[in-house]
């Protein structure tokens, strides 16, 4: 990873699982993956597929988990005109 940190990705299996079950592909041991700053566990980059992604694990409690990407999908919506 680019800003140095420890690429946890491979920790997150429920993440790592996701991409791969979606036929995105892993992110694990790619060159370009980056760990953006902020308050969840966020991943970009390239999968081993080609597909570019932008992975984010929420941190917290479910419930406000879900509420947070309710209005994250909301705001989507939006600023698509669906």
């Amino acid at each position: 990873m680019r800003d140095g940190a420890t690429d946890t990705l491979d920790a997150c299996t429920e993440r790592h699982d996701l991409l791969t079950r979606t036929g995105f592909g892993s992110l694990a041991g790619q060159p370009d993956v980056r760990k953006p700053p902020g308050r969840n566990d966020n991943r970009i980059g390239t999968t081993d597929t080609g597909q570019r992604v932008f992975a984010k694990r929420l941190e917290g409690p479910a419930e406000a988990s879900a509420a947070r990407i309710r209005q994250s999908v909301t705001f989507d919506r939006i600023l698509r005109g669906l």
